[in-house]
């Protein structure tokens, strides 16, 4: 899991030195590639945030169904995000950050992850549901941030050759 973590911050640094820009123009539903990260970390945060409030509760049965769990399993075997799966509840960032300032939030919540990894090993592994993805645990949510972060780097190099 820790592989994924630092994979994250090691792709949105390389995206934003080719990328990304603090006065950039608008691009994919008018956000430049910085404010795509941002979208991304806030996810990062929401999911770990939700991962801390489960920490010790007993993960309820999985209540998602076939279609739930096949979905899941698609978007970890593809490395790709289906466009009509549903956003986090996490909307479009509402602050302008110079690239650098993106990488270092990035880093800081790794290690926040971090230490959540540390505490799951000493109270079992927390659970938080991601809308059609279903209860997922810490690993699942890093690798999915990967994807996620995979995902929003393509659509702001994809608006801005287009």
């Amino acid at each position: 899991m820790v592989e994924d973590l630092v994979r994250i911050e090691f792709e949105w640094n390389r995206f934003l030195d080719a990328w990304g820009r603090a006065d950039d123009t608008a691009s994919w539903r008018g956000w430049t590639p910085v404010e795509h990260g941002l979208h991304v970390l806030q996810t990062m945060v929401w999911s770990r945030e939700g991962l801390m409030r489960n920490r010790g509760q007993t993960r309820p049965d999985e209540d998602s169904g076939l279609a739930t769990t096949a979905l899941r399993r698609l978007v970890f075997a593809t490395f790709r995000i289906p466009s009509k799966l549903p956003e986090a509840p996490v909307g479009p960032p509402d602050v302008i950050l110079p690239p650098e300032a993106l990488i270092q939030l990035i880093r800081e919540e790794r290690e926040a992850w971090v230490g959540l990894c540390a505490d799951s090993r000493a109270l079992g592994p927390p659970w938080f549901a991601f809308p059609r993805l279903g209860h997922m645990a810490p690993r699942d949510w890093a690798r999915f941030h990967v994807i996620h972060g995979l995902h929003h780097m393509h659509l702001a190099r994809e608006s801005r050759l287009a």
